[in-house]
């Protein structure tokens, strides 16, 4: 899907901000239609999708022994560490500095020789992949999942959640979409009605304030804290000595 979609999304010449609202079309266009597969017309194999009334999702199993509790969390452990140790050697790599110059200046990386909408489509469908596996381990986390996974709410959380934490880190990122799920589901027990007001305010306050995310600012500050800590041996202040750079 996410293949199809980027094809025409970036060959047509949809950018920017164009593309976040192509795809949240996408996402409010599937929920609609979703809401109205109650019939018994509408299956996947022999599971009934039950429109809103949503569909129940077997347990990952290994062999014949579902995973519950400790051995189910070590498996989605192991899976996001494989897919951040992935994402950073590609990152890394050089089509990750071609990403990152189609990130800084789009016109400008077509001059140099870049399939630029090639690269597009190719990065578009790797976070699909991304989010497919997310989906995939959540509902069967849950053991369920209805249409309302596709509202305006669960389309533009993660969006929040990378913003507050820094859009231009992985780490961040990753790290500040744990501590703010963790939050959620501790508000959605205790205040559900403030969290989202929460979570607005913090994303106002990033975008305001903190426009590389508070959690990349923290990395920074920390960064700062170490160089200007005292040595232990000359009880001076530690200097960083920058040598000449080589610009390829």
């Amino acid at each position: 899907v996410a293949i199809v979609l980027g094809y025409f999304m970036f060959y047509g010449g949809v950018n920017d901000v164009f593309v976040g609202l192509t795809t949240l079309a996408l996402t409010l266009v599937l929920q609609t239609f979703m809401a109205q597969t109650a019939g018994d017309e509408w299956t996947v194999g022999e599971a009934r999708l039950n429109g809103y009334n949503g569909m129940y999702v077997p347990q990952i199993s290994i062999g014949d022994m579902p995973l519950y509790g400790r051995p189910l969390y070590f498996f989605y452990l192991g899976i996001v560490i494989a897919a951040y140790l992935l994402l950073r050697w590609l990152a890394s790599s050089r089509w990750g500095y071609g990403l990152l110059a189609l990130q800084e200046n789009r016109p400008r990386t077509e001059t140099f020789g870049y399939n630029v909408r090639f690269m597009q489509v190719q990065v578009f469908c790797l976070a699909g992949c991304v989010a497919a596996l997310s989906g995939v381990l959540y509902a069967s986390w849950g053991g369920y999942i209805d249409p309302s996974s596709m509202g305006i709410t669960a389309a533009i959380t993660p969006v929040i959640y990378v913003a507050i934490g820094g859009r231009r880190s992985l780490t961040a990122a990753m790290i500040s979409s744990m501590i703010l799920l963790k939050l959620s589901q501790t508000l959605a027990s205790s205040a559900p009605e403030y969290a989202l007001v929460i979570f607005g305010l913090l994303a106002l306050l990033a975008v305001l304030f903190v426009p590389e995310g508070f959690m990349v600012a923290l990395f920074n500050a920390v960064d700062r804290w170490l160089l200007r800590r005292p040595r232990a041996d000359k009880g001076q202040p530690s200097e960083v000595v920058a040598g000449p750079r080589q610009v390829s």
